[in-house]
């Protein structure tokens, strides 16, 4: 739940900090998680200093945007993005940084991905973008100014793993789609043969620490120049030689390590493509099975267990009370003055929650005495504080008061949310009437609903409104190519509304 009086007394969007404290931290095994920073994502990450959310990613609109990922990383990090600059930024190095480390991403017109490894001394949830120039272009039909565009961002950090290899063989075909062990880093998406190499160097992340004496067998072969070549592969400080050739080939690999490692890394590659065209797929290795065994002569070293779980605990001491089981309670609700409620469903993809959010914003924003509580399910707490906060950035400082929350069990609450509600605002989105009126005073709440349907609503309470027609966007929608329209909300008249609502609770409150 967020409430806005725990930042009173300047802009929300300014005090983040802040706001981070509230927000819960997860617990990680360090595999590969990835994360898709577009509409409606199920997964989408925290992002702060950006604008809206869009159907291919994010645009960043500050000098200093922010990721904000579920949980602590610490450690040896693999991060991999996949972003687009803008306007002066293409061409530009952007530094990208978590817990005090620093890589660089060459933004380039288009949408990109990038590998970085990164070594975080001070455990961090936040990834910090900078060296970034805000820009808007007058050719371009958007006032915006936008720097870095963000579509998918992974993270993987194999070091916070507790996953010790005892010495039994493990065998990984990558052509079946139910082995997936294996994290790769560098890499291309996966394809139901194998995988191809994108960079140099890249990583192939085991599901667990060697420490000791293994072999790693892999099935691989190589693509253009990188075929007749010497490449090196290595686990943790031990290495060896091989050449690629063009057909798939049995490769085996002795390696012993003095530390724990769950990284294989293999350099030496020449990523080319065979297409000369901007942005085409360049490949390096291609790799179809993987298998590690114990030699018949070799020796496990005593995995340190006991060391590496002191230092998962000590990273994030909040994760041990995430996973106590605990009673879900009714979240405590205080409001003041004039309350404003709405309850948004599990089943729609809708955003029509930030026009009753703007509309309220714009309408009370002078108003201390003035509260809206908002619950919504239909989209990721992520997803749904991101654009929380980016529409308090548009308001700047306001006196109103906004309480969020998120939940994945809509009906529990709604009663105890409806039972404060001077005035009740209902969409297309919304919970159903049926849950709603139960739970109200039917003389004293004032309903406001907006529905295409004719509900044969006849009450001295209740307005309707009747939603605006106006086109779905798509790609050719700047150059007036209009395909289907949509029902989209009535701001101004939701505004009128709440200011009408206002007026009759004081006229009320004063009798």
């Amino acid at each position: 739940m967020f409430n806005s009086d725990d930042f009173s007394g300047g802009n929300i969007s300014k005090k983040e900090d802040e706001f981070l404290d509230h927000l819960p931290i997860h617990p990680w095994d360090g595999r590969r998680r990835i994360f898709s920073e577009t509409l409606d994502s199920p997964d989408a990450l925290l992002a702060l200093g950006f604008y809206e959310l869009e159907e291919w990613g994010v645009w960043s609109r500050t000098e200093n945007p922010k990721l904000i990922l579920p949980f602590l990383v610490h450690g040896e990090v693999f991060i991999e993005i996949e972003s687009v600059g803008f306007g002066p930024n293409i061409g530009q190095s952007v530094h990208i940084s978590i817990g005090g480390d620093t890589s660089t991403i060459n933004l380039s017109p288009h949408l990109h991905s990038s590998s970085h490894l990164l070594q975080v001394a001070t455990p961090s949830r936040t990834i910090e973008f900078s060296n970034i120039i805000p820009s808007r272009l007058n050719e371009v039909d958007d006032p915006r100014t936008m720097a870095i565009g963000v579509s998918k961002i992974s993270i993987a950090a194999p070091g916070l793993s507790n996953a010790v290899w005892d010495g039994t063989p493990t065998f990984i075909d990558l052509a079946n789609p139910t082995h997936d062990e294996l994290d790769f880093v560098g890499f291309h998406s996966r394809e139901p043969w194998g995988i191809w190499s994108e960079i140099d160097p890249c990583h192939v992340l085991l599901p667990f620490s060697v420490h000791g004496d293994c072999e790693i067998q892999f099935f691989a072969q190589g693509f253009g120049k990188n075929n007749g070549t010497n490449i090196t592969v290595a686990l943790g400080e031990s290495s060896a030689q091989f050449v690629l050739e063009q057909e798939p080939k049995q490769f085996i690999f002795r390696f012993k390590t003095k530390e724990p490692t769950h990284l294989l890394r293999i350099t030496g590659l020449t990523p080319e493509s065979t297409d000369s065209h901007y942005g085409a797929r360049k490949m390096g290795i291609g790799i179809h099975r993987l298998q590690v065994t114990l030699p018949p002569d070799g020796a496990l070293v005593a995995a340190k267990t006991k060391k590496r779980q002191a230092i998962v605990s000590a990273l994030a001491p909040k994760q041990r009370t995430q996973n106590t089981p605990r009673e879900a309670k009714t979240p405590a609700i205080e409001t003041r003055g004039f309350t404003t409620v709405a309850v948004f469903n599990e089943t729609s993809n809708s955003n029509q929650w930030r026009d009753v959010v703007s509309a309220f914003l714009w309408t009370f924003r002078d108003q201390s005495q003035a509260t809206l509580v908002i619950q919504n399910s239909n989209v990721s707490v992520a997803s749904f504080f991101s654009e929380l906060m980016f529409l308090f950035f548009r308001v700047g400082e306001f006196k109103c008061r906004i309480i969020a929350i998120h939940t994945h069990d809509t009906y529990r609450d709604a009663p105890s949310l409806l039972a404060v509600a001077n005035t009740y605002v209902h969409v297309d989105s919304s919970i159903t009437l049926n849950n709603v009126a139960p739970h109200t005073d039917k003389h004293s709440t004032q309903f406001i609903i907006s529905s295409p349907d004719n509900l044969q609503l006849d009450a001295d309470n209740i307005v309707c409104i009747t939603p605006l027609r106006q086109p779905i966007k798509t790609p050719g929608h700047l150059h007036r190519v209009e395909r289907e329209l949509e029902n989209v909300l009535d701001w101004v008249r939701l505004c009128e509304q709440m200011k009408l609502a206002h007026t009759q609770w004081l006229e009320s409150s004063n009798d």
